[in-house]
C-alpha cells in the first residue's frame, strides 16, 4: 500500500485540502459582498424557509432529501474521481466547493440575521457541518492519495496491484461515508430547525 505509507505525501495533501478549502470560504465569503439586494434577499428568503421548516409537519423530510442528495451528487463525484484515477481532480473540486458554499451561507447569515448573527449562522451551520466538513476532507485526502500512488508507480504491473489494493481501502471508507452523510441529512432536516427555533 505505497500510496497510503508515505508521510511527506499525507503532509502535503493535508495542505493542499486546507488551502483549497479556505481558499474556497474566503471566495465564498468575497462572492457573497458583491451580489445584488434582490438575489440576497431571495437567498435569505431560502435559508428562512428551510430553518423555519417544522418536522413535525413532515417539513423536515425535505430538507432531508434535499440535503441528501446534493451532498450525495458530490460524494459521488469524488468517488468517480477516486476510482478512475485521471479525474481525481473532481476531489478537489468538490473540497473548494464545500469552501465556497460554506463562506457564502456563513457571510449572507451573518449580514442578513438581526443582533444574533453568530448565534443563527451556528445553528443553521455548525451542526451538520461538524461532520460533513471533516467527512468531505478527509474522503479527497484517500482520493488523492489513491490517485498518486498509482500514477507514480512506473511498474505497470506493479502499478495494477497498488490499484487493486488501494481500491479496497477507498471503498471501504465509501460505505462509512455515506452512512455519515444521511446522518447529516437528518441533522439538517430535523435539528437545525428545533435548534433556530430556540434562537
Amino acid at each position: 500500500m505505497r500510496g497510503y505509507k508515505e508521510p511527506r505525501i499525507r503532509v502535503s495533501v493535508v495542505l493542499l485540502i486546507l488551502i483549497l478549502f479556505i481558499g474556497g470560504s474566503a471566495l465564498g465569503a468575497y462572492i457573497e459582498t458583491g451580489i445584488d439586494d434582490t438575489a440576497r434577499n431571495g437567498a435569505l428568503q431560502y435559508i428562512d424557509s428551510v430553518l423555519k421548516e417544522d418536522p413535525a409537519q413532515g417539513g423536515g423530510t425535505a430538507v432531508f432529501k434535499d440535503s441528501l442528495k446534493n451532498n450525495g451528487i458530490l460524494l459521488l463525484a469524488m468517488t468517480v474521481g477516486g476510482v478512475t484515477v485521471i479525474l481525481f481532480p473532481a476531489a478537489l473540486a468538490v473540497i473548494t466547493y464545500k469552501g465556497m458554499a460554506l463562506g457564502f451561507t456563513s457571510a449572507l447569515i451573518m449580514e442578513g440575521a438581526s443582533g444574533n448573527g453568530v448565534l443563527e449562522c451556528c445553528a443553521a451551520l455548525l451542526p451538520q457541518n461538524l461532520v460533513l466538513i471533516p467527512l468531505f476532507g478527509i474522503y479527497g485526502y484517500f482520493t488523492f492519495c489513491m490517485a498518486m500512488s498509482v500514477i507514480r508507480c512506473r511498474n505497470k504491473r506493479y502499478r495494477g496491484r497498488i490499484y487493486a489494493d488501494n481500491l479496497k481501502v477507498y471503498l471501504m471508507i465509501t460505505v462509512p461515508a455515506a452512512i455519515f452523510l444521511c446522518i447529516t441529512a437528518a441533522v439538517e432536516g430535523f435539528i437545525n430547525p428545533l435548534l433556530s427555533g430556540i434562537i
